[in-house]
């Protein structure tokens, strides 16, 4: 007989969805609105505050369904949706290497949350010898893409949970939309009037669909000024 799948009372997953899952995106809009105004190690904690953060929803977002042993008490979005609505997430082919193709999180067109996937955990939560030697061609991340990527994640899965656990994911999602509708001020405007918490250039951007919505992706990454354009992890130097 196979051991029973750890079950999740209704208050623990009202408890996950009203706070911990909103912090988690919240965190990550928070360090990339802060980001331009720092100097270079302050900046690589926000750069590695938005990956780490976006690292845990990638997992979450990944779960098709509750695995067995030292994974059990992760929670997986099926914990939260309504009645009659699924969830279904890109899954890795050990054999091809490759992602499926998937209706609500598919790797294959989020270039930038499928980078965390693939190097968040070597890079920045272990400490591991792919890191070195320490003047390699380092990682540049773009920034606006992972949350932009993610906002689009988070608000497909929104429309889709139980409605009564979903006010503070509301929130954070209008939070988003602020965000992302100063940067295309900025943009229209082309003023230095516009004093919008970002910098880097905002103008190529593409569309992803998740479920039935479709959002717009900025594809530029987020710098200290409005030409430079890359973050990458830096070391104190005083």
């Amino acid at each position: 007989m196979s051991p029973m799948t750890f079950e999740p009372s209704p208050s623990d997953k009202e408890e996950l969805l009203t706070d911990h899952l909103p912090y988690e995106f919240e965190m990550m809009l928070d360090a990339l609105r802060t980001l331009p105004r720092l100097p270079g190690i302050e900046q690589s904690r926000n750069l590695e505050t938005v990956v780490i953060h976006a690292r845990g929803l990638v997992y979450f977002f990944l779960y098709n369904e509750r695995e067995t042993g030292w994974k059990e008490k992760d929670a997986i979005p099926k914990d939260f949706l309504k009645e009659g609505e699924t969830w279904k997430a890109s899954e890795w082919s050990k054999d091809k290497k490759v992602w499926s193709e998937a209706k609500d999180f598919d790797l294959n067109k989020l270039p930038n949350l499928k980078m965390v996937n693939d190097n968040s955990s070597q890079e920045m939560a272990h400490l591991s010898y792919k890191r070195v030697p320490s003047d390699k061609v380092k990682t540049e991340w773009n920034l606006l893409g992972i949350v932009s990527e993610m906002f689009g994640v988070m608000r497909n899965f929104e429309s889709k949970c139980k409605e009564e656990c979903t006010e503070e994911l509301k929130r954070v999602i209008s939070d988003a939309d602020v965000l992302f509708g100063m940067i295309k001020e900025e943009r229209s405007k082309k003023t230095s009037e516009v004093k919008v918490p970002l910098a880097g250039d905002y103008s190529s951007s593409h569309e992803v669909t998740f479920g039935t919505s479709t959002i717009r992706i900025f594809s530029a990454v987020v710098g200290t000024s409005m030409t430079s354009g890359t973050v990458v992890r830096t070391k104190r130097t005083t």
